[in-house]
């Protein structure tokens, strides 16, 4: 099709719903972003894809595959969580490792027989055990954070930006699980973007499976770990299985059924494009307890980006999971259980000094041996502990560039409704490098980062606290890691430790969070989906109270509700309040909405000509149709587009001609409060154009627009503007259907085109005008051979006539005075004025 830009081939659409209803897959969302930011990276795209079409080419000559073996992929998952939900289980993450690998090996319970070219795709996915310095890790690293939202623009993946920078994205896939917001359940990179962002986000709902454990922070219905099989898919370069268009729209693989959109929950046996759809294909939006298996085709195409030459051959080649084996688990054998606990180092040490790494801290009282560095004496009591960066022989010296770790028993937090570690640091000096502090859950076997700071804070005591909530219910360990800086005037103390826990006799007080972005969706005119972001709590969220006013209508331990038995044509106001398990209840987040009328209808418009200018391409907000001529009018209501309130979104039209290109007028109006009628302020687009080409403009929605389904139309006629409500001799009109959210709507894509602007009216032109003896006639078609003309006077009377030939006419004979000039092309009249003087 002639819309379909190279862009849209290397991409693939996005509708984004909200996660607990519809499957809401944001990969096109950051891919656009990034394309933003590297111009180069669709041609290196569209490389791949040359590429990998030549593969599969060979592969199925040749029957071979990499190496014929199986390929195990490296996998470091890295958990940047704000509160103790997010900060899942090894137990949860290694649930999803192993629904990948059941996935992709096709010994998943639910594989059936249905269709027959499902495949093993022989790739499977095993934590690394082996980090990027050579020592062993679980492969997974853990970051506590006070960022409750991160969206899709990679701010996960920086360290400057709070998150976690990637491991060496050659030879591991990097795997992001954080709160996106917004309802977004994953994105992933395709083949071809940067390596500083390569690899898979995931939400922490939506990463593991519930059927194998209990207890997983998980979120039906995609509670089966298939959303991180849908993500690696596009990771390894798969399309979505509708291709991101109607019947004809390509995923790029041959064995897949075509489909005219994407399915949702599971809706077996639906026929589209004249076949079955294969909703249970990973690669659709279908929930997770419908889909079950890739088809060869799709194995054929993932395995060749892993093939000599593929762009992702290095993670096929990696292995970061042989030689190694993983730490073990941490374990308690000593335990902290009375509090509030306090150490000063007044009779020792009281932490244990960790061997392997630089040397010691310190235990002194008065002023370090340097001067200019360092405190002068402790911050309680006679002691401290201290970082000696000097290599002049000083007790303890580990010089400049140093590492030294103090750890702690086990502080048993368990029956406690809250944890603090409260501590003193002093950094003074001209070279201070870094301290942190990290914690580590019985159990688990890797150490995660608290706080941090750096840098000289002058000659002080700085204090400093760290909220454990996290860690309620279980037992922790702490350390304190401390990096001198590149001189000598870098030392770093410690002082007056303390861990206070609330539990017992002290009740918890403290209500949770403000429920965030209540929105209402899927609007109706008896039902919505009410969503919302997950509120926080120093102990734990159990649930949310849902109300319609003051009335009580729902409770639910999910961000979204469905609610029914609405009155259509009615405004209604819903809120939402998070408790916890004190009975603490939190403030209220609210949305207000207005279902939709039962009894809508348009006034007509068409054309009544068509046979030589049509509407042939409409794209917006996730549709993307190519017609021909429909007589005029037709209705594609059927089609439904997604926008959200008060967004911008760019439609891209295009006119389709059967030989000569006219100068056509459009507009398009959108029916935002929904009474059935196009008002002028509800017209988005206008404009006129000679172009067969994509023409592209921006649609603004109003904040105050009606939420739900509506009418859009969009209308082309020619040579002149058009009202909503008109027949005209000469053009088309289409109507479509928008859905308008209440945010968390990203903007669809469509092709690219030239922007529509306002053309004058050129189709004949006569010149020189005024005339003297010749008038030359150009016309939108060099093509002359069917013209005829006719020179009318200010009576009405023809004065002249004949073929058109050269385009030259000679009109010396006329009389001065004021003439209309009537050019026939051959398909309709066209008209200019002449004067002869």
């Amino acid at each position: 099709m002639k819309k379909i830009t190279l862009a849209l081939l290397c991409l693939f659409l996005v509708v984004a719903v909200k996660a607990q209803e519809r499957r809401n897959c944001h990969s096109m969302n950051n891919l656009e972003y990034r394309q933003s930011l590297d111009p180069s990276l669709q041609q290196r795209m569209a490389e791949i894809e040359t590429f990998t079409q030549r593969k599969i080419a060979e592969m199925q000559n040749l029957q071979s595959r990499v190496d014929g073996e199986i390929i195990t992929i490296p996998v470091v998952v890295h958990v940047i969580y704000s509160n103790s939900q997010e900060n899942i289980s090894v137990a949860q993450i290694q649930s999803q490792l192993d629904v990948l690998n059941e996935d992709f090996r096709r010994t998943n319970s639910d594989a059936n027989n249905k269709w027959s070219q499902a495949a093993d795709t022989q790739i499977e996915f095993q934590l690394a055990t082996i980090d990027p310095n050579g020592n062993t890790t679980t492969g997974i690293t853990r970051k506590s954070s006070t960022r409750t939202s991160w969206g899709t623009n990679d701010a996960m993946k920086s360290s400057a930006q709070g998150g976690v920078d990637p491991w060496n994205t050659s030879e591991y896939l990097n795997m992001w699980i954080c709160n996106i917001g917004g309802g977004i359940l994953g994105y992933a990179q395709f083949p071809g973007g940067s390596a500083s962002t390569d690899g898979v986000v995931m939400s922490p709902q939506y990463f593991g499976s519930s059927d194998k454990g209990s207890g997983f922070y998980l979120s039906a219905p995609f509670d089966k770990g298939r959303t991180t099989t849908h993500e690696v898919g596009h990771f390894l370069n798969l399309r979505h299985i509708w291709g991101d268009g109607a019947c004809g729209a390509d995923d790029f693989v041959s064995d897949t059924p075509a489909s005219d959109a994407a399915n949702y929950g599971c809706a077996s046996g639906h026929v589209s494009c004249g076949s079955e759809d294969m909703v249970e294909n990973y690669m659709d939006y279908s929930d997770d307890s419908c889909m079950n298996l890739f088809t060869v085709g799709q194995k054929n195409r993932m395995r060749a980006v892993l093939e000599p030459g593929g762009s992702r051959r290095s993670l096929a080649l990696s292995d970061k999971f042989d030689g190694g084996t993983p730490p073990p688990p941490a374990g308690c054998t000593t335990v902290v259980n009375s509090f509030p606990y306090g150490e000063g180092f007044e009779s020792g040490d009281g932490w244990t000094q960790v061997s392997g790494d630089d040397g010691n801290w310190v235990r002194r009282s008065g002023s370090t041996p340097s001067s200019n560095t360092g405190p002068s004496a402790a911050n309680e009591g006679s002691f401290y502990l201290f970082l000696e960066a000097s290599t002049n022989g000083s007790a303890g010296q580990i010089g400049s560039n140093g590492t030294a770790i103090l750890e702690s028993a086990c502080f048993d937090l368990s029956g406690k409704s809250g944890a603090t570690f409260s501590f003193k640091n002093h950094m003074y000096g001209s070279n201070v490098g870094s301290l942190k502090v990290q914690a580590q859950k019985e159990g688990e076997s890797s150490w995660v980062d608290l706080w941090s700071d750096s840098g000289n804070k002058g000659n002080q005591w700085n204090s400093e606290s760290i909220n454990l909530s996290a860690y309620l219910g279980s037992k922790v360990k702490l350390r304190i890691v401390g990096t001198t800086g590149n001189g000598w005037s870098s030392d770093i103390a410690v002082d007056d430790l303390s861990v206070t826990t609330g539990g017992g006799s002290t009740p918890d007080t403290q209500a949770p969070t403000t429920p965030g972005n209540v929105s209402a969706s899927n609007v109706t005119q008896t039902s919505a989906t009410i969503s919302w972001n997950a509120s926080s709590d120093n102990v734990a969220v159990v649930g949310y109270d849902v109300y319609r006013g003051s009335t009580l209508v729902n409770s639910v331990t999910t961000t979204s509700v469905n609610v029914s038995g609405l009155t259509a044509a009615t405004s209604y106001t819903y809120s939402v309040r998070a408790k916890d398990a004190a009975g603490n209840v939190s403030n209220a987040g609210s949305v207000s909405f207005t279902t939709q009328s039962n009894q809508v209808s348009y006034c007509s418009s068409n054309g009544n000509n068509s046979s030589y200018e049509w509407i042939d391409y409409v794209a917006f907000g996730g549709i993307v149709n190519s017609t021909g001529n429909n007589g005029g009018y037709a209705d594609f209501t059927s089609q439904v587009g997604t926008v959200a309130r008060g967004s911008s979104s760019q439609i891209t039209i295009s006119a389709g001609f059967s030989s000569s290109s006219y100068t056509e007028f459009w507009a398009v109006w959108i029916d935002f409060n929904q009474d059935g009628t196009f008002a002028d302020s509800e017209k988005v687009v206008s404009g006129s154009s000679s172009s067969a080409n994509n023409l592209t403009a921006t649609v603004n929605v109003p904040a105050s627009a009606n939420l739900g389904a509506t009418r859009m139309r969009v209308s082309m006629k020619y040579n002149a503007a058009q009202t909503a409500c008109e027949s005209f001799t000469y053009g088309e009109v289409e109507d479509y259907t928008v859905n308008i959210t209440n945010g968390g709507v990203r903007n669809a894509y469509a092709a690219t085109g030239a922007r529509l602007g306002n053309e004058r009216v050129a189709d004949v032109m006569a010149y020189p005008n005024p005339a003297t003896s010749f008038v030359q006639v150009k016309l939108n078609t060099r093509d002359y051979s069917n013209a005829t003309y006719r020179v009318v006077n200010t009576l009405g009377q023809s004065v002249l006539s004949g073929k058109l030939d050269s385009g030259t006419l000679n009109v010396s004979a006329l009389n001065q005075g004021l003439y209309i000039l009537e050019v026939n092309d051959g398909q309709k009249l066209l008209t200019t004025k002449l004067v002869k003087k």
